[in-house]
């Protein structure tokens, strides 16, 4: 919702003036103005999933990278508890540099012209 809310309002009177119906200024203006908070809004929420899934495996699993963590602690196996630590950290990066090369793709406008 902030997002869409901090477009200009001269820019909205702009595109009423040239005769766009609300769908077009919607599509064409609200939406790309909104897109660099939406994909802010991403990257944290999947950083939080990321590690919501992890403590819900912890609760009632019997497989999975949480389970293996747990059992890794449980046990005191220092290298397969690293070994997970790891693989969720490649996980994490993964999952992060995907929303970003998303957002690099979907907002061209904001990319720096230079070095």
């Amino acid at each position: 919702i902030s997002g869409f809310q901090i477009l200009d309002d001269r820019l909205l009177y702009l595109t009423q003036s040239m005769g766009a119906n609300t769908w077009q200024t919607f599509w064409y203006l609200r939406v790309p103005a909104a897109l660099p908070v939406i994909f802010s809004g991403i990257k944290s929420s999947a950083t939080i999933a990321a590690t919501a899934a992890i403590v819900a495996e912890f609760v009632g699993a019997n497989q999975g990278l949480g389970y293996v963590l747990l059992k890794g602690t449980s046990t005191l196996d220092i290298e397969l508890t690293f070994a997970v630590l790891v693989v969720l950290t490649l996980i994490g990066i993964v999952i992060n540099y995907v929303v970003e090369f998303s957002e690099w793709l979907m907002t061209p406008w904001q990319r720096s012209s230079g070095p």
